[in-house]
């Protein structure tokens, strides 16, 4: 799938991981892959592996993304921040996590969005070299899973809890969906 305007195109090609790739000639090209992982057992290694690469790699807690098209509105968010120097956060990788969240305040969105007490994960490299992300990703000691499914683990009753969908927004069509959507879209607007 490609989407383009005057100023931005954007790739994306599915497979067991996502690539996506921003194009831009105001602030360069990025390139951002996401691994689904259930029932990782490996967390220290994940945690080295975010010390190692903390402007390149984001790891987030599976179970509290609703779908892959919030991961991708977190992570558009985060690179269209980050090339107009606008970030709330100090690092991409975070910017990535905080999106996520509907709330302003960085450390919730943090630590409910980001990995530390997770047993599924996402990760979502930013701009690596394929040899360093595949020697990495094997690390990982966990089931990795398709993106496709990522709805069999997130956790959708804390989701709406946490983005505080009504019962009249989860009453309308694709309601809860948009509810989020719109909540991560116009956060800090």
């Amino acid at each position: 799938m490609c989407i383009r305007d005057s100023n931005l195109s954007v790739f994306i090609k599915q497979g067991r991981n996502i690539l996506m790739e921003f194009k831009n000639e105001e602030y360069g090209d990025k390139r951002i892959h996401i691994y689904l992982y259930k029932d990782v057992k490996s967390k220290s290694a994940v945690a080295d592996m975010i010390s190692r690469y903390p402007n390149n790699l984001a790891v987030c807690n599976a179970s509290l993304v609703l779908s892959v098209k919030h991961l991708l509105l977190a992570a558009n968010r985060a690179i269209y921040n980050h090339a107009f120097y606008a970030m709330k956060t100090e690092k991409l990788s975070t910017e990535i996590i905080y999106h996520l969240a509907p709330q302003n305040a960085i450390t919730a969105a943090l630590e409910n969005f980001g990995s530390m007490n997770a047993n599924h994960m996402i990760f979502v490299w930013i701009a690596t070299d394929e040899g360093k992300r595949a020697e990495e990703m094997e690390k990982v000691e966990g089931v990795p899973l398709e993106l496709e499914k990522l709805s069999t683990i997130s956790n959708t009753s804390s989701i709406l809890q946490i983005f505080e969908v009504t019962d009249k927004e989860k009453a309308m069509v694709n309601g809860d969906l948009d509810a989020v959507y719109d909540r991560i879209a116009l956060k800090n607007i």
